[in-house]
């Protein structure tokens, strides 16, 4: 995974350095390596301290899109080196474009932390780096560990899980086809990146709409989606695979907490076409209720 921030500023390549380091110094996930030669079963490894790599780059010697061509080059160059998740499953790229302008780019392996996560990192960064401008120490909260997480699911009885989704999913015996994807022959000179702008007013009007319904706006999403579908396979009963956050509320601090936490499981839809769309966005919401509970299954 590579994310990269801009940050605009007068701060020192130092202070970013110690701002990086002290986010790790309060993330246990940012200071995990993960070990199986020569052991029965991997392990995963939390470190009370570690340093992990960071490097900078000057690039303010280079002006207007030659600068950015190569920090483009350095970062995909960073990115192709493989990472070795049992020394260092995370690394970060410093470019310091002038005085003002630097790019942070975090490269990690997907196996330490899920979306939800990249914005505790982002946050916690951001914080260390206001308190070391302000020549102030960077006041660290100890985080919810990984421990605590794991004892919540040892203390799941998994029985009870598998048996609800041998519940839900049963009686299903047609396997639901992605929609059909058009591709279009490669011009000579397509540009390497596509890009599309969304008219924002959909979103609000969705909301509006699951206001209005007292419903999420999650249910309308995947009610859509299920939609179409339905209007592929031509067959009542469709099922994907959706995402949970996998952050259990009885877990202290879990949703300021870096780590795997998402998960993926499967949503059923029961489409009618003598149903309203409300009776739809009902049935999809009851659902999502349900699976909320028993979203911690692994597959293992």
């Amino acid at each position: 995974e590579i994310t990269r921030y801009r940050l605009d500023g007068t701060v020192s390549i130092d202070i970013i350095k110690e701002a990086i380091k002290a986010v790790v110094s309060e993330h246990e996930m940012l200071r995990t390596v993960f070990r199986w030669q020569n052991l029965r079963q991997p392990v995963q490894i939390v470190l009370k301290e570690k340093s992990v790599p960071i490097c900078q780059h000057e690039v303010y010697q280079f002006e207007g899109q030659y600068q950015e061509d190569i920090v483009n080059e350095l970062e995909q160059d960073s990115f192709s080196k493989p990472l070795d998740i049992g020394e260092n499953p995370i690394k970060f790229d410093i470019y310091i474009v002038n005085k003002d302008v630097f790019y942070i780019t975090i490269i990690n392996h997907h196996i330490l932390f899920d979306g939800w996560s990249n914005s505790i990192l982002l946050g916690g960064l951001y914080h260390a780096l206001c308190q070391l401008a302000q020549n102030k120490p960077v006041s660290l909260k100890k985080k919810t560990g990984i421990r605590s997480y794991l004892r919540f699911l040892g203390k799941r009885d998994a029985e009870t899980d598998a048996n609800f989704w041998k519940h839900y999913l049963s009686g299903i015996n047609k396997k639901t086809v992605l929609p059909r994807i058009r591709h279009y022959p490669m011009k000579e000179k397509q540009e390497r990146l596509l890009t599309h702008k969304e008219d924002c007013s959909i979103y609000r009007e969705v909301k509006a709409f699951s206001a209005k319904l007292s419903l999420s706006a999650a249910a309308i999403f995947y009610a859509a989606w299920g939609l179409v579908f339905y209007q592929e396979n031509r067959q009542r009963e469709v099922i994907f695979g959706i995402a949970f956050d996998g952050r259990p509320s009885e877990v202290e601090d879990i949703n300021q907490t870096i780590g795997l936490f998402m998960n993926s499981v499967p949503l059923r839809i029961t489409i009618n076409e003598q149903e309203t769309i409300e009776d739809l966005i009902g049935q999809v919401n009851t659902s999502l209720l349900r699976i909320r509970e028993h979203q911690y299954m692994s597959y293992s």
